[in-house]
């Protein structure tokens, strides 16, 4: 974007130089001093551009660090959500022993918390325990979370691939290693990589 703010610029001063040099010779002395004021109007697109590169660059770091912070809440809000479905079975096997066989057969098929709430209303004994309906609450709330980190988590991931092929931003960072694979897919089809 830099680049393209210089390179209007110096084209707009050149042509406004050739006009005045040319159809406007008479008036020389009167437009002296507007090639100075040119020449300043072309030193703050300079400054105006260089600014803007830094912060896109520095944004596109900070884009980054938030594709890791994020990449690592998904990973605890998995691990705490594999830990509370290990809670559920071990509560189900201990409270419940004459069930638990046909009950582990249907938990291993539930996936979804809304999966698991359709498990309750199969069996009543289980609906009825506030322990089994705050740890089916729980996971709930921890599988919306973890849905909502990884819509979060594909947005960075898009921007990022955005700033990298687009033409109006020059000089972007590298994408580093370890968040590569999130930021380009195998499935990716963009240009650079």
């Amino acid at each position: 974007m830099f680049y393209i703010y210089v390179i209007i610029a110096i084209a707009i001063i050149m042509g406004i130089s050739y006009f005045l040099d040319k159809v406007l010779e008479d008036l020389d002395e009167i437009f002296g001093g507007i090639n100075i004021l040119l020449g300043i109007v072309l030193i703050g697109f300079i400054f105006v551009g260089v600014f803007v590169q830094f912060g896109n660059y520095s944004r596109q770091l900070s884009r980054y660090e938030e594709i890791r912070k994020t990449q690592t809440k998904i990973e605890l809000h998995q691990e705490k959500l594999d830990d509370l479905t290990i809670k559920f079975e071990k509560l189900l096997s201990d409270k419940y022993p004459s069930l638990e066989k046909e009950i582990f057969k249907d938990i291993s098929a539930q996936k979804t918390s809304d999966q698991l709430l359709a498990l309750l209303n199969k069996y009543p004994e289980l609906k009825s325990s506030h322990t089994i309906t705050q740890l089916v609450k729980q996971v709930r709330e921890l599988t919306d979370k973890v849905y909502e980190k990884k819509m979060h988590l594909e947005d960075l991931c898009k921007t990022s691939r955005y700033k990298h092929i687009s033409p109006w931003l020059i000089g972007m960072p590298e994408t580093p290693k370890d968040i590569k694979e999130l930021v380009y897919p195998e499935n990716y089809s963009g240009e650079k990589k």
